[in-house]
């Protein structure tokens, strides 16, 4: 079992349980974007480093791609990154949700983690001076099970979408260390949903 474990924390960024398709939406929604996260597609996201150098990146284990992040060997004090849609129209909808996974492991610190936002005004390029609100969702902490995904639950957005204002983006923010042992841990996102009432 020693060997076993000292096999694992030689190689954190190879492992996830969960597989695409497990997350389970009600068949009354609509869906207005989804992305299974084999791979981040430029397309549909921008992935940059707010605080040192570490972004989000590809990953996959037994098939199931997703995005992963860690400070596991970054060397910098501080490492924040982050993980935006493209812009999604979500005129004349109703009831628009947010769902998502995410997991982790060698997890130790609650300041070590992903947090959801959602922004109606961010253009693309100025990410400084866009309004990013913090959605309260489920994530994943050190007491789940590692390499094992959690389901956000549906996450209200139609209370930050105006008649004036109804493309918006979200984004997923990791934070960690590369100089303190307990805040780099393996960070992981899978299965983005944006949905709303058919």
């Amino acid at each position: 079992m020693k060997k076993l474990f000292a096999l694992l924390a030689l190689f954190p960024f190879l492992f996830s349980c969960t597989k695409d398709g497990e997350t389970e939406l009600p068949s009354s929604k609509k869906t207005l974007f989804y992305d299974k996260l084999d791979s981040i597609d430029p397309a549909n996201w921008t992935s940059l480093a707010q605080v040192g150098t570490k972004k989000w990146f590809s990953a996959s284990y037994s098939g199931n791609g997703y995005a992963q992040f860690s400070s596991y060997q970054s060397g910098q004090a501080s490492n924040v990154a982050w993980l935006i849609s493209k812009e999604i129209e979500t005129k004349g909808e109703t009831d628009v949700s947010l769902s998502f996974q995410t997991a982790q492991a060698f997890m130790k610190s609650v300041d070590n983690t992903i947090s959801a936002y959602i922004s109606t005004d961010y253009d693309g390029t100025n990410f400084q001076s866009a309004s990013w609100i913090k959605l309260d969702a489920k994530i994943v902490t050190q007491s789940n099970e590692t390499y094992t995904f959690v389901n956000s639950g549906l996450v209200n957005l139609s209370k930050y979408i105006t008649k004036e204002n109804t493309k918006i983006r979200v984004a997923f923010k990791a934070v960690g260390s590369g100089t303190i042992s307990s805040q780099t841990a393996t960070l992981q996102l899978d299965n983005i949903y944006v949905v709303s009432n058919y």
